[in-house]
């Protein structure tokens, strides 16, 4: 394929300049690609199966309207796929912090998504 476009290239230079070097170096300086493809579904690992897990602390944490209430701490990789926790809780990862208000509830999908149902009390 790039002997065939390189052809092309010398015959064009050839029919536009009145000459051509076809066995000179040709250097690729800039050029556009347009590539088209499928989309692929991406494909997630199951998390392993599992319950709740403990929590690894209770601190205090304040909530609007509410004030400080215990709140349990949860690592999110102890959480597996059968976890659920209710709120208030806290899960803590190395990138991120998920912070559940009471009257709400988490579970995770079979892929480790989290999943957060119910609206807080102090927003109602």
């Amino acid at each position: 394929m790039l002997t065939a476009a390189l052809d092309d290239f010398h015959a064009y230079h050839h029919r536009f300049y009145g000459y051509s070097f076809p066995g000179e170096t040709v250097e690729l300086i800039h050029f556009t690609v347009t590539v088209y493809r499928q989309p692929v579904k991406p494909e997630l690992a199951a998390i392993r199966p599992g319950d709740s897990a403990a929590p690894v602390a209770v601190r205090p944490v304040y909530f609007k309207r509410l004030g400080y209430l215990p709140t349990p701490i949860f690592r999110r990789r102890d959480l597996g796929q059968s976890s659920r926790l209710e709120g208030p809780a806290v899960v803590e990862e190395e990138d991120s912090t998920v912070l559940l208000h009471p009257a709400q509830m988490l579970s995770l999908t079979e892929h480790g998504l989290i999943v957060i149902t119910g609206y807080p009390e102090d927003y109602r």
